[in-house]
């Protein structure tokens, strides 16, 4: 932002700045010239955004009124070379890591083809063709990239299923049935079961299509008693005491962690009415391997000492 911002130095010339997609979204910088990776359509529009966002003179000064001094904004975007006919290494060949990023490959082959054609990202004008004519339907896809396509298809019908395997009925209130599995098609349509129970949810429910996490509360033994790791007691206290890791990542180093025993992670669960199933607490202790209040959750990796 310093550097790219609205009211940054007029010392522009000989500044580059390289950063992954993050930055293309909810920051308000202003780029002389931008070079771009080839990815979608529309992250690229996203990204154009950020091209001569405000008008400045020809040293890089915001001018209040008056035209932009640095000429005809350019986005230069990398990529593959062009083929009619791709193979299925098309973009994978040249973007090792981007191809995971972006695993449909046909939709980057589309969005070079329209770039190609269009010459230009005007917004709004051409804004609507750039979009279809890279998510439209019926579109013409090499046969070298429909495996991809059709990998990612599947990727997306499997996400929506799980989102709607995740959808809460809102007029069963407080109840442990939220899963549409959980309902007859009748009940599900009207939100209503008969045999509804009091006990609360016993599963986890994610709010967003990513890997499967885990939550870990940190503690403290203190004489006989758990307490927050972040000190203090009640509801506020645990949850500054609480975090997220990935599963895989819980799987390879929880045998480096130190948990609370059985009987008193059932106890916990039950003051603080948690499922056993789906709490984790880890007790902290002077000294200990697995934490550091410097690193944070380090697992298996043994911390470092200056």
């Amino acid at each position: 932002m310093s550097e790219l911002g609205k009211r940054s130095s007029s010392e522009r010339a000989g500044k580059i700045v390289i950063a992954t997609q993050v930055i293309e979204q909810s920051l308000d910088i202003d780029a002389d010239e931008l070079i771009s990776d080839l990815a979608p359509i529309d992250l690229l529009v996203q990204r154009s955004g950020r091209l001569h966002r405000h008008n400045r003179d020809a040293s890089g000064r915001v001018k209040d009124t008056g035209a932009d001094e640095r000429g005809t904004p350019v986005l230069h975007i990398l990529a593959p070379r062009w083929a009619e006919s791709p193979q299925q290494d098309w973009y994978s060949a040249m973007f090792h890591a981007g191809a995971y990023v972006y695993p449909n490959h046909a939709r980057l082959w589309l969005t070079q083809k329209v770039l190609r054609e269009q010459g230009t990202i005007q917004l709004p004008d051409n804004a609507r063709l750039l979009i279809e004519s890279v998510y439209g339907n019926g579109l013409d896809i090499p046969s070298g990239l429909q495996d991809s396509a059709l990998e990612d298809r599947g990727k997306e019908y499997s996400a929506r299923s799980m989102a709607k395997n995740n959808l809460i009925v809102f007029s069963a209130g407080y109840s442990s049935v939220s899963f549409q599995e959980d309902l007859s098609s009748a009940d599900w349509n009207s939100g209503v079961s008969d045999d509804i129970d009091d006990s609360y949810f016993a599963g986890d429910v994610s709010t967003r299509l990513a890997s499967e996490s885990v939550n870990i509360w940190l503690a403290k033994n203190t004489n006989g008693k758990i307490i927050p790791y972040s000190g203090g007691d009640g509801p506020e206290a645990w949850e500054s005491s609480r975090l997220s890791v990935r599963r895989g990542w819980w799987e390879k180093n929880k045998n480096a962690c130190i948990g609370l025993s059985e009987d008193c992670l059932e106890d916990w669960c039950r003051e603080h009415k948690k499922n056993k199933d789906y709490s984790l607490v880890l007790l902290v202790e002077e000294n200990c391997d697995f934490y550091t209040d410097r690193e944070g959750l380090v697992g298996n990796n043994k911390k470092q000492e200056d």
